[in-house]
């Protein structure tokens, strides 16, 4: 059996940092997050969110720029401070003493997801690694599990994905894998919605080791 986890919110406990990342950016210029802005970015990878962000506000920096700063602003923090949720670590140890297969598919790049699961000692847990710049893809689009899938080398019905987005449950579902969503602050409006979606859903992941 194969185990595909989402990083930010689902495992780690990161999604403040990105908040206040963007109240940062925006602040030093003049702005403030429009409504909805944070459900439109949910999904997209670090260049691509960058890309919207220049784009919706006009700004005269690359997307290319707007990313490396939002990196200065969080690398410190992913390396040094951010924590796993809840019986995350745990959890992902059953999983391998079990021989289940664990891969880590997400929007977010190594240099600041792999210093995270270093510092919390579950890196060396996971069997693979995906992200959506890889697999060409949104967290929307299905192909970034199925290529995680690929590289457990496990079918997509062998396949659970463990996510805490709307656009990240369809995408699993539609790839053929069962769902469990993870309850996460920024998702509560969707969390109606992604309870229908999923298979089933959790707070976190303590009693589940």
């Amino acid at each position: 059996m194969g185990y595909i986890f989402d990083f930010d919110g689902t495992l780690a406990r990161s999604l403040t940092v990105w908040r206040e990342a963007d109240r940062k950016f925006l602040s030093a210029r003049g702005l403030t997050e429009p409504e909805g802005f944070y459900q439109s970015i949910s999904h997209m990878n670090l260049i691509q969110a960058s890309e919207y962000i220049v784009r919706l506000f006009g700004l005269p920096e690359t997307a290319e720029e707007a990313e490396q700063e939002f990196l200065e602003i969080v690398r410190d923090e992913y390396a040094n401070e951010i924590s796993l949720v809840p019986g995350a670590r745990e959890y992902l140890k059953k999983i391998k003493n079990s021989g289940g297969k664990i891969a880590l598919a997400t929007s977010n790049q190594e240099e600041l997801y792999r210093p995270c699961l270093e510092r919390n000692g579950v890196y060396g847990l996971f069997d693979a690694f995906v992200t959506t710049a890889e697999a060409g893809c949104s967290k929307g689009e299905p192909e970034i599990y199925l290529l995680a899938a690929k590289k457990l080398g496990l079918p997509p019905e062998e396949c659970e994905v463990f996510e805490d987005i709307l656009p990240g449950v369809l995408a699993a579902k539609a790839a053929g894998m069962r769902c469990t969503a993870v309850l996460e602050e920024r998702s509560k409006g969707d969390w109606e919605e992604i309870k229908r979606a999923a298979d089933g859903w959790i707070a976190d992941y303590v009693g589940m080791a």
